[in-house]
């Protein structure tokens, strides 16, 4: 029974993590120029987005883990300033990205992971 419990941890604490850094194409987005979201995770709690459009920067912005729902391939993120939310799920192709923001939101296809 102990290492069932066990087990079930391990799953768990993989199944959400996505340490490392991933780009991911826009599908959709308010933000003029916007073409790719780059999200750069080293540890759960936080994580760093990087907006571009054409190869420029036009928005980094840190963001903190805030919950996971009921559905542990669900990850919800928000600024400090509480302006910014990022929304990860993670299914069986891979991660997408949703950014919400003030005055735009961004919706992403499926991210490739680039780096550690």
């Amino acid at each position: 029974m102990k290492s069932l419990v066990l087990s079930a941890a391990v799953l768990l604490a993989t199944s959400t993590s996505m340490a490392g850094v991933y780009r991911c194409p826009i599908t959709s987005s308010d933000l003029q120029g916007a073409d790719t979201v780059t999200l750069i995770q080293d540890c759960r709690d936080s994580m760093t987005i990087k907006i571009t459009g054409q190869g420029e920067t036009l928005v980094t912005k840190t963001v903190n883990y805030d919950y996971q729902n009921s559905d542990e391939n669900v990850m919800m993120f928000k600024s400090a300033d509480r302006k910014t939310f990022v929304y990860v799920e993670k299914d069986h192709v891979g991660l997408k990205a949703q950014v919400s923001a003030l005055n735009y939101m961004i919706r992403t296809n499926y991210c490739q992971q680039i780096g550690w």
